[in-house]
């Protein structure tokens, strides 16, 4: 499965799920992927993108937008 920016992904070790918005590769690493969360926390406060592993992600929803693509 290739995740593509813009799309919605959730991660299966901690349910967070939000917008794909980077990806990034490095030397002896996993790749990573940083991911917006769609919503604010419980208090209303907005919550701040992270990075997760690839591995551990899946992909919810395809990608709304054009030209965004890998």
């Amino acid at each position: 499965m290739t995740i593509e920016f813009g799309d919605v992904v959730k991660d299966t070790v901690t349910s967070f799920q939000g917008v794909a918005l980077a990806r990034m590769t490095a030397l002896h690493e996993a790749t990573q992927i940083r991911i917006h969360p769609q919503t604010l926390s419980t208090d209303g406060v907005i919550i701040g993108s992270v990075w997760i592993e690839e591995t551990r992600l899946v992909k919810v929803e395809n990608s709304r937008t054009t030209g965004f693509h890998t």
